[in-house]
């Protein structure tokens, strides 16, 4: 399961191509590029976080060749052909696929899924999600919806860094560094 360190990198390329592109100046210059900011910072969370588990499982004897346990909070990966899914189970459950080209965050009520430039937030209504679709690269489009963007990118974003946080104290009781 050792693909983890290349696992994402064509999405982060990509966002900060999108990034380096957006105006630098004004006020919807920074609202956008704060948001794809964001969502980079998220996507490389999650990398960072499948890393660790990974790490973390296979010094404690918990990895196979798809699934790897951290042991540690209800942490763990399954590599599931082109993509890594991340899932935490326990407290705060939230579930991430992460791929060369496609990154899906889900938690209770919220979810965000990124493909290429195009980011689609989802909001759990009455009746199903409710859903708006961005281009990032659009400068007014992303300042027109960012209140929707913002709002899921803290709903789904939050328990990704809360189990990073765990799983750091983890490893350190574990005495493991990666």
């Amino acid at each position: 399961m050792s693909m983890q360190r290349q696992l994402g990198q064509q999405l982060v390329n990509r966002l900060e191509a999108i990034i380096d592109a957006l105006p630098k100046e004004g006020y919807k210059a920074a609202v956008a590029v704060g948001v794809a900011d964001s969502i980079l910072t998220l996507v490389n969370g999650a990398r960072e976080l499948a890393g660790k588990i990974e790490c973390l499982g296979s010094h404690k004897g918990k990895c196979t060749q798809e699934f790897c346990d951290s042991d540690c909070g209800g942490l763990f990966i399954r590599s599931a052909g082109e993509f890594t899914i991340i899932a935490k189970y326990n407290s705060n459950p939230f579930a991430v696929k992460l791929g060369n080209s496609v990154f899906e965050a889900d938690v209770q009520g919220a979810k965000l899924i990124l493909e290429g430039s195009t980011v689609k937030a989802g909001i759990i209504g009455e009746k199903g999600y409710i859903w708006e679709t961005v281009d990032l690269s659009n400068m007014d489009e992303v300042y027109e919806k960012s209140y929707t963007l913002k709002y899921v990118l803290r709903r789904v974003g939050k328990p990704v860094l809360l189990a990073k946080t765990a799983l750091r104290y983890c490893m350190i009781q574990s005495a493991v560094s990666c």
